[in-house]
């Protein structure tokens, strides 16, 4: 994989007449986020008004990996079908499971359009089993250590969790 040690890095496109600008998110540097704020944490409907506010100022937007309910904001968005792959995960969560007990769900930012697709797909799946039981569901907001940290507290609040 080819790394950018820049935050834009200008790729020359001589036939086409013109340059692109790309970032990567995981190089350090305050211009993105000066740019369009902190999207990976504000949410889908902070993302919208980011990319409108590029759109309106001429700077056309693709979004990889990052889903916006709104139509003809953006040129393109390229996503992964979080729908199905959590349809998949959830088939063989309850494989695991031997089709019961009870269990938690942790999700990502509840305004992410992502959290919702992911939890809406597992439990199209999950919620066909009477033998499984969600006894609690938390938000981690996508971060590592609030993820850590509630799951380690919630099988206090509910021993009888198996997952």
């Amino acid at each position: 994989m080819m790394r950018n040690t820049s935050a834009f890095a200008p790729i020359s496109m001589p036939r086409l007449g013109s340059s692109i600008n790309s970032t990567f998110g995981e190089v350090r540097s305050a211009l993105p986020i000066t740019l369009f704020g902190n999207l990976s944490v504000a949410g889908a409907d902070a993302t919208v008004a980011a990319v409108k506010k590029a759109k309106d100022a001429g700077v056309p937007s693709f979004l990889i990996d990052r889903e916006i309910n709104a139509s003809g904001v953006a040129m393109a968005q390229i996503v992964s079908n979080n729908y199905q792959g959590a349809q998949l995960g959830a088939r063989e969560f309850v494989k695991l499971m031997g089709e019961k007990g009870n269990y938690v769900e942790l999700v990502g930012k509840e305004s992410d359009t992502n959290a919702g697709i992911r939890s809406k797909g597992y439990h199209d799946v999950i919620d066909q089993f009477p033998g499984l039981k969600m006894v609690e569901r938390q938000s981690a907001n996508w971060d590592q250590t609030q993820a850590y940290s509630k799951m380690e507290s919630i099988p206090r609040r509910t021993p009888t969790s198996r997952a």
